[in-house]
């Protein structure tokens, strides 16, 4: 059980910073991509079974919890709603920081 307010990134979790849309568009079109113009930050999350999933957090997120580390982030700075927390949580992209014993 969590213990706490933190979060932070799960372990084998990266962040990646892309300047194109790169899920919304067919691998044929790939190498013609034109800029959005502001990065765009991916969140990659490999399972242990080698699965990969792969969604957007906004930047400063994701930086603001790249930065934290294992230390993590309060909860309520991240700037999301409990629910969106309670998702990332379950899809084991962000972990507690502490745990009840």
């Amino acid at each position: 059980e969590a213990k706490g307010a933190r979060v932070a990134l799960a372990s084998g979790v990266e962040t990646i910073e892309v300047e194109h849309d790169v899920l919304g568009t067919p691998a044929k079109r790939l190498r013609r991509l034109k800029s959005h113009g502001e990065p765009r930050c991916l969140v990659v999350a490999r399972a242990e079974d080698g699965e990969v999933d792969v969604m957007e957090l906004p930047r400063e997120i994701a930086a603001q919890l790249t930065r934290a580390g294992e230390r993590g982030v309060r909860r309520d700075a991240l700037g999301l709603d409990a629910h969106a927390i309670e998702e990332l949580l379950a899809a084991r992209i962000l972990v507690p920081v502490a745990y009840a014993l």
